[in-house]
């Protein structure tokens, strides 16, 4: 844990139900997959003696949305998991995202077997709720910690966010600052973290390289579709399945 440490003061005091959060950010030397995160700031909590916590969905959404959001890191991997199947097609036993060349990861779905469009979301995730070992990752978390987000759609864009999760759901709807954009797998089943961005990177002169302009959206973007590593480009992978590379992790004090 030598090699880790917190960047700068503070990036920003968020006001939440009327506490006031401080939130910082932990980087390391290289990169940081997606499920690192956690260990990296409880290793960093055990050894200085603080009380850092992974940012939650709730948080990181009012950071992106209200005061300034570009001195937030491009990625914010957020302490809620999420999963589920293709659009249309009943829950098993188990919910299971096997990527080329990547740990498959698992969530048993317990008394949600047999649902069908949902997505299943736990909030407050800590290392402890993940095993990891050479090619698998397990979510062990119980059904009854399992929130089920209703009416799940298939296709990306533009919806309300859950209540309870944060989690677009229902039917579309068009972009305002109260809506958020689901980008999600349609043609694979899903286990992973949520993620927000702040961006996704952008050219020269103001503008993404898809041709928007900055600022067009990208904060209130909701992934659910990020690969474990979250390694950079170069590897012929679709862009819908990657997420930036992380230096550590974004945490609230």
């Amino acid at each position: 844990m030598a090699d880790a440490q917190i960047y700068g003061k503070e990036l920003l005091k968020v006001q939440i139900d009327g506490q006031l959060k401080n939130l910082l950010v932990l980087r390391r030397e290289g990169s940081t997959n997606l499920f690192d995160a956690h260990p990296l700031v409880e290793a960093f909590n055990i050894e200085h003696r603080t009380d850092l916590k992974i940012i939650s969905h709730e948080v990181s959404d009012v950071a992106l949305n209200v005061g300034n959001p570009w001195s937030l890191p491009n990625t914010l991997v957020v302490d809620a998991s999420i999963a589920y199947e293709k659009p249309g097609k009943r829950l098993g036993e188990e919910i299971v995202f096997a990527a080329q060349d990547e740990p498959k990861v698992v969530l048993a779905t317990g008394k949600y077997q047999g649902e069908k469009d949902v997505a299943l979301v736990a909030l407050g995730i800590t290392s402890a709720d993940f095993k990891k070992d050479v090619d698998s990752i397990t979510l062990d978390i119980s059904d009854n910690r399992l929130i089920t987000v209703p009416n799940f759609p298939g296709p990306d864009g533009w919806y309300m966010p859950h209540k309870q999760t944060g989690v677009p759901h229902g039917e579309q709807v068009a972009s305002s600052p109260d809506a958020r954009y689901l980008w999600r797998f349609n043609d694979s089943s899903y286990v992973g973290l949520l993620v927000r961005v702040r961006s996704l990177g952008y050219s020269s002169g103001g503008f993404y390289g898809d041709g928007r302009v900055v600022g067009e959206g990208w904060e209130r973007y909701v992934r659910a579709n990020c690969w474990s590593s979250i390694k950079p480009g170069g590897s012929g992978r679709s862009t819908r399945s990657r997420c930036r590379k992380n230096q550590g992790a974004s945490c609230i004090s």
